[in-house]
């Protein structure tokens, strides 16, 4: 049992210095600029906030116990509760900005108590009511949540709609604060656009951590980075800094990575159910292409292209494709509704996309999973791998396979989100008063 009298003086240095906090619960000092970034958000007349960074410069970690010192250390000081909702680029990368806030309550006895129950996978709910909330960045799963403040963490692959929604999310709190944290995967992505145009959105404090100030990352790592990485990822992932990269949409060494020596894959029943998708052509080849999430890899099982002369029977062709790969589901441009239509009375089931007006989307989408290293292409499919090497975001010729392969992709992604966000909404309901 801790003595009431230092327990009250642990809370209120926590509560005058958010950096001890940062190194009572982790058990480690902070970074001079995490310290900095902990101390400034102590002001709660702060409420907008970009972090813009290079990859593991401990962004997350940071951000991770902000957000448990809103909800366990402030209340005792405010006098009210304090409840904060996590959105992240993949429900994986939510999770693990929760998760620091998990085992820092497990590990501190101060902290556990002040739990009801024990902290769950994806929730922490306190005694005074405060909690901390983990949710994908879907607006199934972020519907109906309101928040005192909304972090986004990879602000840069969330959708537009996810940073725009979180001003609902905290627009009922009278200190609604938004953070967004993240690294520039996506140089047309919302958060890069709102960090890059600063007079237009002058309300957020921005800061960049770059890996020339951290200390974990020698000078050796920083020469090694230069000597390797291409310009762009070094930029990116390196200074944090967006790249507006003029050449192809994939680079080089990323496609590389993701098709070197890869053999064709099989069906799997341990993964996520197949999604095609299918680029209509006229003049040019109608393309089919079937993606299978396996864990957080997309693998192209199959890719195949046909003119309209070689089969009378295309769509025929195609449902017997999707059959042996399990796959019923197809994401195709809207703008053919005929073949889609006749695509349906084969027993698929056909998601109409407006390409024109998503292509951007599916671009980014595409590209982002490249970054991450979470595409697999067999080394045979010889013709995406030819399109997807000069691939750009104006190309608009040759470039059949690459579009299928894109509905494929965007569609699996949107499939992952929705499974995930289902999983959430079914725990939360069937979660006992």
């Amino acid at each position: 049992m801790i003595d009431p009298v230092v327990k009250a003086a642990t809370f209120l240095s926590w509560y005058k210095d958010p950096a001890i906090f940062y190194k009572e619960v982790f058990k480690e000092k902070p970074y001079p600029y995490q310290a900095e970034l902990l101390r400034d958000l102590a002001d709660l007349k702060l409420k907008r906030v970009m972090v813009m960074s290079g990859g593991g410069v401990g962004k997350t970690k940071c951000i991770a116990c902000h957000a448990l010192w809103l909800t366990t250390v402030l209340p005792k000081f405010l006098q009210r509760p304090f409840q904060v909702v996590i959105v992240s680029g993949s429900h994986a990368q939510s999770k693990n900005l929760y998760l620091y806030c998990k085992q820092a309550i497990e590990d501190n006895e101060l902290l556990s108590e002040l739990v009801v129950g024990e902290p769950k996978v994806s929730e922490t709910l306190f005694r005074d009511r405060s909690f901390i909330k983990a949710v994908p960045h879907t607006a199934t799963a972020t519907q109906g949540l309101h928040c005192d403040c909304a972090i986004v963490d990879e602000a840069g692959l969330v959708e537009d709609f996810i940073i725009e929604d979180t001003y609902r999310m905290v627009g009922s709190s009278q200190y609604d604060r938004i953070i967004l944290i993240g690294t520039p995967l996506d140089y047309f992505n919302k958060f890069v656009e709102m960090w890059e145009n600063s007079e237009k959105h002058t309300e957020w404090k921005r800061y960049s951590w770059s890996w020339y100030q951290c200390p974990a990352i020698t000078q050796d790592k920083i020469e090694e980075a230069k000597r390797t990485l291409s310009e762009e990822m070094f930029n990116i992932m390196v200074l944090g800094k967006p790249f507006a990269k003029t050449g192809t949409l994939i680079p080089g060494d990323k496609l590389k990575e993701a098709c070197k020596d890869v053999p064709r894959f099989n069906y799997s029943e341990a993964g996520a159910k197949p999604i095609g998708g299918i680029d209509w052509g006229w003049r040019h080849p109608s393309t089919l292409a079937i993606v299978q999430r396996v864990g957080d890899t997309y693998y192209l099982l199959h890719i195949e292209g046909w003119r309209r002369e070689e089969f009378e029977k295309l769509h025929d062709k195609i449902a017997e494709i999707c059959k042996t790969y399990n796959c019923y589901t197809i994401y195709a441009d809207n703008e053919d509704i005929g073949e889609n239509q006749r695509l349906e009375t084969r027993g698929l089931r056909v998601e109409p996309i407006v390409f024109n007006k998503e292509k951007t989307k599916l671009q980014s989408k595409m590209r982002a999973l490249f970054l991450q290293g979470r595409v697999r292409i067999p080394f045979e499919c010889t013709e995406l791998i030819r399109q997807l090497r000069k691939y750009t975001y104006d190309t608009h010729e040759d470039d059949d396979y690459v579009d299928a392969f894109m509905l494929a992709l965007y569609g699996a992604s949107l499939e992952e989100e929705e499974t995930t966000s289902d999983y959430i909404v079914e725990r939360l309901r069937l979660k006992p008063l």
